[in-house]
């Protein structure tokens, strides 16, 4: 049965307010929140890299992107440092301009929220900026001093989350993020390079 139960949000509007309000009382009134995994993919097709660099390069992204299984627990002032939108006391302040599409769907006891983005390149605040926790350029720059230019592309971000109609609290949410970086290093040579990634965190929510 695909009928909407009155009251449901439908429109972009209704559902992207639905969201906003029940994600930033995550960081008010969640007591727990667990990252359940977290798995870093690398996409190689969208990897391109100088010859000297191919064979060492695509080996140690694909040793540092990795599923990682083992559940984190976040409590008190790590949930704000670490939850989506880290370091910022909201979890999302999207808007309809941000939203490729937005949908809900009641179940009876959740309301099943899927929000797909539009693509952006190096957002700030706004775009996936506004829910994700985004790569910032000066976090690169700070990382690696070979780094002279750099900018990432989010394609097809998406956020799923499950609404408890009862209590309007989300008690699951998932943030896929695939992004394209792009790096001009200085090392003896200017050298240009491209890494396909996709970052996906899933987190159960306690209060």
């Amino acid at each position: 049965d695909n009928s909407t139960p009155a009251g449901t949000p439908s429109s972009p509007a209704e559902i992207i307010k639905l969201y906003n309000e029940s994600a930033n009382k995550i960081k008010t009134n969640a007591s727990k929140v667990t990252r359940n995994f977290e798995d870093l993919q690398h996409n190689s097709e969208y990897t391109e890299m100088p010859g000297a660099l191919q064979s060492i390069g695509t080996g140690l992204i694909s040793q540092f992107l990795k599923k990682n299984e083992t559940p984190v627990d976040y409590t008190g002032a790590d949930i704000q440092a670490n939850f989506p939108v880290k370091g910022e006391s909201y979890v999302s302040k999207i808007t309809e301009a941000d939203i490729a599409s937005a949908t809900c769907n009641d179940d009876g006891t959740n309301y099943n929220i899927t929000l797909k983005f539009n693509e952006c390149t190096d957002p700030e605040g706004t775009g996936c900026a506004a829910a994700f926790n985004v790569i910032k350029p000066d976090e690169v720059y700070s990382a690696a001093k070979v780094v002279k230019n750099f900018s990432c592309r989010y394609y097809d971000a998406v956020i799923e989350c499950k609404i408890d109609k009862a209590s309007g609290n989300i008690t699951w949410i998932k943030f896929t993020l695939p992004m394209v970086l792009s790096v001009t290093a200085q090392v003896v040579v200017t050298l240009d390079a491209k890494v396909g990634m996709t970052f996906v965190d899933d987190y159960s929510i306690t209060y």
